[in-house]
């Protein structure tokens, strides 16, 4: 029996280790690149992007629109977070989720890519 709760906490402690990685590089980007708020739009910019001509947009990371509860996550972006710990789809998806709603203090329906 004790072993089982100490492999119980060990994969608790491991699970959160992981979130707690994720939402650290997530918020990173929050601050990094400056929210626009545009309407019923908050986008965060990839402040990691250099464009090769001066007329190159900087891409977009992320995409809140208030009306419909929806957060957008660009595939490159969803790409680094798995590059980083390869989490199920879902899972990157929730941790986002999360940090989003607490930075942003608002209500995500869902999440799409």
């Amino acid at each position: 029996m004790r072993s089982l709760i100490k492999r119980i906490l060990s994969e608790e402690s491991k699970r959160m280790a992981l979130y707690d990685y994720i939402a650290e590089y997530v918020n990173d980007a929050f601050d990094g690149g400056k929210p626009t708020y545009l309407e019923s739009y908050i986008i965060i910019w990839d402040y990691t992007y250099y464009g090769d001509d001066a007329d190159d947009e900087q891409p977009q990371l992320l995409e809140y629109d208030n009306y419909d509860g929806r957060l957008w996550i660009s595939k490159n972006y969803m790409n680094r977070l798995q590059s980083l710990i390869p989490l199920d789809k879902e899972i990157i998806y929730d941790i986002v989720k999360d940090c989003f709603e607490k930075r942003f203090d608002v209500k995500v329906s869902f999440v799409e890519s």
